[in-house]
Formats: structure tokens, C-alpha cells, sequence
């Protein structure tokens, strides 16, 4: 399924392409050992979150190249009431915790503090480019991630598509004064894929969705009110662990071979520069990126390919193929399917020039009808948008990639920026 804020926050997650995908037939003829992880990567010793590349656990994190993680919510009136919430989908494409509130036992959900504005509850909505969007409450609540927490409570998604209105004001925010769009709320998380989603975006506050306050039965925007006031914004959790951890985050992925793997364990470590685990690694870059409201999150990275300058350029974890659009590579049904494989070499702007990296498109058919893996490094999709690549997580494996968050220093440079 193709999940993206159409000209807001390239919000990409691919749930419906794949949900398509999921019926096709499986055989494991591949000459190539169906678990094909190379080079796996040693556990950091310090706070991090271990990932786990679609695990299929009940339904959910179960489509290729989805990286699940583990988060716990904690009631900041009862720090003693928590509760641990699996198969949440880290996302570096996006900005702050959303879980569906159908996951939190009763206990835990009545003692999150539901925000307010003159005592009306406050409501998130979001849409995706497959049609498909989250409504629900914006609470308080402490964040756990792997062995820290926040240092306060912050505001967060409780995803819960019957509230108030039942989502009618968001939809017909997505769907226009007319009608004419087609979105649709996700409901459960079988349906949207996981329980929710980690977004660990490179801006700490999420104020490039649409908010709303609410009474029992109706809603109405009040965007420009709350933007005023960042605490009332759903928040990126990292950006609010302890000073040694908050400056961003570090994202560690294995070595796949070329046919991918069945499962693959990666770590997201919290901070950038500040520890052995974190420090940059020879030879690294920083990427300039350029802030502007039609790019994902406002932060893109300017790219050039086959000679043709591309203006949006973003990495995303949430982004389970490599987007970009390219005519002259055969595609079935978007994904690309070259007869043998391509590798591709972007040169994107980074504080010392030019830099040329690389990355490989094989035949999507092929890997995914021919093993049982759910892993890759090289599958491609036609993105649709000419001025648009999404360095989804295939860019990911066998790198280190560093994410400094808006108004911090990380090695010395001010953020927002990526490195790799």
C-alpha cells in the first residue's frame, strides 16, 4: 500500500500494492539460500531499538521491508500503569507516535490525558496516497523506547476511526468541499498493517497535518490555533529522551545479498555524535537538504539522475521500495521488473559537493515469486512524480544512516539534515 500526504508529508508505507501482492503464489526455486543476509549487524551497546524486517506476526508488520519496533506507553498520571505495544512500524518519513487505541487495555487508555483546547478535545487527521487515513484524539502520555524514556510526557495519536464524528470532518478535509476524493479511514490494525507508527522524522514537531477540535459529536479545524503552540503538536519522542540521546537518531541495517532474506535485525540507536555507537563512520556525508512545504516532512535533499536534476529527494524508512520514476525500466503494475539488474548512480548535494552513491533494481517478480524472503536491497517502484525519489528502506541495508533533528547540533553541524 502506497501511503503518502499528497503535497504536505511524503508519508510513504506501501500497504495496498502489497496487500495485492500477498495473494500472488509463492515458490522457493531460487538457487540462492532463501535467508541471505551477508554481513548482520553487532548490537549496539548503547539505548537503542532493536528492528525487526517484517516479522508476519498475526497479520501485522507482515509486508516486505516493513521495520517494526517495540514502544511502551506509560500514563503520566500513573507512571506505575503501562503497557508495551509491538509491531509499530519506525518511520523515519514521518513525525511522532500514533498506536490504534483498540490496542491499550482499558486502564491505560482512561488515564491518557486527552488535549484540549477551551476544554474541547483536540483531533489529528491524516491522509495517505493510497486513499487510506488515520483520525483519533491527540493525548499525553511518557514514551518508552528500548531502554529509555522520555523525559516528559508529550502529545501522541490515539488512532481510533469511530471518534466523535466519527472522522467526518477529517475526511471531507482529504476528500475536498466536494466530495470527490475517495478517501477512506483505516480502522484496524490488521487492515492498515500495524499497530501503529513510530515517526522519528527529522522535525520535532509534527505540524504538517491537519488538527481539530471536537465535541461528543462534531469537529472542526483548528489548525492555525494549535500551531501556535507546539506543545499541543504531536511530538517525535526521541527528540525528548534524555540530553546525551536526543540530538537524533542512527539507523544500523545488515548486508542482504541479492535476493533479500526471509527476516533481517536492524538497530536504531538514539543520537548522533554523542557515543561510540553514533559517531560517524569513516567516510560519511552530511546532505544538505532544503526546507520546503512540498516535500516530505519540508526536508529534501536535492538529487540528480541520468543527468535530469530532481528537486525532492528524502530517505524513509516507511518507504518499503525504492521510489523514483523512470520510463525506460519495464514495470508490472509499478513495480520494476528490468530483465537483468540495473545499478542506478544518484549525485546528491552534500556540505562538500557533489556525491555519487548507488543502488541496485532487479526483477521484482522474480524475488518475490521465487523465495519465501521478505528482505531486499533492490526492489523498485515507479513513484508516478517526475521531480520526486524516495530512498525507501532498500537505501538502507548494509549502511549506517544518521538523522540530526531540526534545532539540534550533531557533530557540530546544525540540523535537520541526513548523513550516510
Amino acid at each position: 500500500m502506497f501511503k503518502r500526504k499528497k503535497f504536505i508529508v511524503l508519508y510513504l508505507v506501501l500497504l495496498l500494492i502489497l496487500s495485492s501482492c500477498n495473494s500472488r503464489g509463492k515458490s522457493n526455486t531460487n538457487n540462492e539460500p532463501t535467508n541471505n543476509v551477508v554481513v548482520p549487524v553487532t548490537p549496539p551497546s548503547n539505548p537503542n531499538l532493536m528492528i525487526n524486517v517484517s516479522p508476519n506476526n498475526g497479520g501485522v508488520c507482515s509486508n516486505i521491508n516493513i521495520p517494526c519496533v517495540s514502544v511502551t506507553i506509560c500514563s503520566p498520571t500513573n507512571p506505575e500503569s503501562c503497557q508495551t505495544i509491538d509491531n509499530v512500524l519506525i518511520d523515519s518519513g514521518s513525525i511522532g507516535l500514533r498506536i490504534f487505541s483498540s490496542e491499550l487495555n482499558s486502564s491505560l487508555l482512561k488515564s491518557l490525558p486527552i488535549e484540549t483546547i477551551n476544554n474541547n478535545p483536540i483531533a489529528n487527521c491524516v491522509g495517505y496516497g493510497d486513499l487510506s487515513a488515520n483520525w483519533g484524539t491527540v493525548a499525553m502520555a511518557n514514551i518508552n523506547l528500548g531502554n529509555e524514556s522520555t523525559i516528559e510526557s508529550i502529545p501522541m495519536q490515539l488512532i481510533d476511526a469511530s471518534y466523535a464524528d466519527g472522522g467526518e470532518q477529517c475526511l471531507q478535509h482529504l476528500n475536498g468541499p466536494s466530495g470527490s476524493g475517495s478517501y477512506t479511514l483505516e480502522t484496524t490494525p490488521v487492515k492498515f498493517g500495524f499497530n501503529g507508527i513510530l515517526g522519528v522524522g527529522p522535525i520535532i514537531y509534527n505540524n504538517v497535518t491537519s488538527y481539530f477540535t471536537c465535541t461528543e459529536s462534531s469537529c472542526f479545524d483548528d489548525t492555525k490555533i494549535i500551531y501556535q503552540t507546539n506543545s499541543l503538536l504531536i511530538a517525535n519522542p526521541v527528540a525528548f529522551l534524555s540530553e546525551s540521546y536526543e540530538s537524533g537518531i542512527t539507523f544500523k541495517f545488515p548486508t542482504l545479498g541479492n535476493n533479500g532474506a526471509t527476516n533481517a535485525v536492524g538497530y536504531a540507536v538514539f543520537g548522533v555524535g554523542t557515543n561510540s555507537d553514533n559517531n560517524f563512520e569513516s567516510g560519511v556525508n552530511i546532505y544538505t537538504v532544503a526546507i520546503d512545504r512540498s516535500c516530505g516532512l519540508f526536508i529534501c535533499m536535492p538529487t540528480t539522475l541520468y543527468g535530469t536534476s530532481i528537486q525532492y529527494g528524502f530517505l524513509d524508512t516507511g518507504s518499503n521500495f525504492l521510489y523514483f520514476n523512470d520510463g525506460n525500466i519495464s514495470n508490472n503494475n509499478g513495480f520494476y521488473t528490468p530483465n537483468s539488474m540495473l545499478t542506478l548512480y544518484p549525485s546528491n548535494t552534500s556540505e562538500s559537493g557533489q556525491v555519487i552513491t548507488n543502488f541496485n533494481i532487479a526483477n521484482f517478480d522474480n524475488l518475490y515469486n521465487n523465495t519465501n524472503n521478505r528482505s531486499f536491497n533492490n526492489n523498485g517502484a515507479d513513484i508516478g512524480l517526475d521531480n520526486f525519489i524516495d530512498y525507501g528502506l532498500p537505501f538502507f541495508f548494509g549502511k549506517t544512516v544518521y538523522i540530526c533533528f531540526a534545532g539540534m547540533t550533531c557533530n557540530g553541524v546544525d540540523g535537520p539534515y541526513w548523513a550516510f
